[in-house]
């Protein structure tokens, strides 16, 4: 009887190693990353969806299930999540995915933070996190670092896999710089390198010297004519992407951060945007409209509407597709 246990345990064992590593991701775009270093060894179950707002989410009770059976939870951190998630971690009595376990993965430790408040914080200020713009998934190279850091953690959760996610992370790697400089430039260059060039308007001089303006192509390409051009958003959510490409902010529709707009603040945006002839209002899928579209009709800038997060508009399935679809729709407003 003992020899029939021991050998139903050892079989059983290779069949567990070999089911899908369960994670869950607060918001898609993280869900979508872990799909792309994952492939078919993780079954990811997200949290928030496309439209919604990460901030606030409404925490439903599968989602303490989900926690509960999970071996990875992957979050924004930076107190994105901080309205929902610790009381759904505090239920799923599941120490893997808490701060301490193995299968806790804060995606912010992998970037570098923008806007961190220099002194105290507190509501008079609004929605402001003490630990910087929680938003950074907006930029690809971000995203990039991010897929790097689950390729790590994959690995040490499923060790005997780690080979197959190095392949897909640095398959996502090529087909990300692809879109951000095109293939050539991806197979010469560090792309994280020539991003940091255009952040600082220094791209184009550099493959100028070494003869190589025509290979450049992609996000950079495209948006290269229109460095250092004004926009406004509703909320402050395109900070990493505005330092990616090359947008300078003039201001928000939110007088604070979280705080609705008011008639005598759009007003006086209105007269900045005109002083610093800003062309583009920015918006998102859960934001009211028609702050922008009145913002837009006392100026001569356009409203356009991007996604915040994969899923957020049609079009925007994937984190790729996400980021090109912001792209070329900012591209588009400004032709």
């Amino acid at each position: 009887m003992k020899t029939a246990l021991l050998l139903l345990l050892l079989l059983a064992a290779p069949l567990a190693a070999q089911e899908p590593l369960k994670a869950c991701a607060t918001v898609p775009d993280l869900g979508r990353l872990c799909e792309e270093v994952g492939g078919s060894e993780v079954k990811v179950v997200t949290f928030a969806q496309g439209p919604e707002d990460p901030h606030h989410i409404e925490a439903k009770p599968n989602f303490v299930r989900d926690l509960a059976s999970a071996e990875l939870l992957l979050l924004v951190g930076m107190d994105l999540e901080t309205g929902w998630l610790p009381a759904l971690l505090e239920q799923c009595r599941n120490p893997k995915v808490l701060k301490t376990g193995a299968g806790y993965f804060d995606a912010s430790k992998f970037i570098t933070p923008l806007e961190v408040p220099a002194g105290e914080v507190d509501r008079t200020q609004g929605d402001v996190h003490a630990h910087g713009n929680p938003h950074y998934l907006s930029d690809p190279i971000c995203g990039l670092r991010v897929a790097r850091g689950i390729r790590d953690k994959l690995s040490e959760l499923r060790p005997a896999r780690k080979e197959e996610f190095e392949k897909r992370y640095q398959d996502f790697r090529r087909r990300l710089g692809a879109r951000l400089v095109g293939e050539k430039l991806t197979e010469k260059y560090d792309i994280e390198k020539l991003a940091r060039l255009h952040e600082f308007n220094k791209l184009g001089d550099f493959l100028k010297k070494q003869g190589e303006t025509d290979l450049l192509s992609g996000w950079l390409k495209d948006l290269m004519p229109y460095h250092g051009v004004k926009a406004v958003a509703d909320h402050n959510i395109w900070a990493y992407f505005g330092a990616r490409f090359g947008l300078k902010f003039s201001g928000f529709l939110e007088p604070l951060p979280g705080i609705s707009p008011t008639t005598r603040h759009l007003n006086a945006l209105i007269e900045t945007m005109k002083s610093d002839g800003a062309k583009l209002i920015l918006s998102v899928a859960y934001f009211d409209k028609r702050h922008a579209e009145f913002v837009a009709s006392k100026t001569s800038a356009k409203a356009v509407t991007l996604a915040h997060q994969a899923g957020a508009v049609e079009g925007a399935s994937d984190y790729l597709s996400t980021v090109d679809l912001n792209v070329q729709r900012i591209v588009a407003a400004l032709k």
